[in-house]
């Protein structure tokens, strides 16, 4: 009898900002449950996955509008790290780095969730798209 693991969604975003060095983004974190960021992402994320959070850039910002590059050694290891089945790149900091990082695995790509146009219906469309690749 085999047993079949549960497939895993890595979901990287910009960077982090307002918050000590050290954080890192999951809804066990109440900061990021409860920040829109959390919020709205958690409209576009399946069910049916476990789900990993990163950053592109492991610098944490000041204020909201701090922007760092991906960091691309960084995202790398965290693809290595945690052997995702499918990326969720998010906005387009997360984006630029998949112009540099080559990998088999499928990559979604997706506006910031905070970005103003981003809605229910957008979400729900990739959504769908990362069910049918998990």
């Amino acid at each position: 009898m085999t047993t079949s693991r549960s497939k895993t969604l890595l979901v990287i975003l910009q960077n982090a900002w307002g918050t000590s060095d050290g954080y890192y983004p999951s809804y066990d974190v109440p900061a990021f449950a409860n920040s829109l960021t959390g919020k709205r992402l958690k409209w576009a994320l399946p069910d049916n996955c476990k789900i990993t959070i990163t950053n592109a850039s492991g610098l944490v910002g000041e204020t909201a509008d701090s922007v760092f590059p991906a960091d691309i050694e960084h995202v790398r290891a965290a693809i290595r790290r945690h052997k995702p089945d499918v990326i969720l790149a998010c906005g387009v900091i997360a984006q630029q780095a998949f112009t540099k990082i080559k990998t088999k695995k499928p990559v979604v790509l997706m506006p910031h969730p905070t970005y103003r146009l981003f809605s229910k219906v957008m979400a729900g469309h990739i959504r769908q798209e990362l069910e049918g690749l998990l």
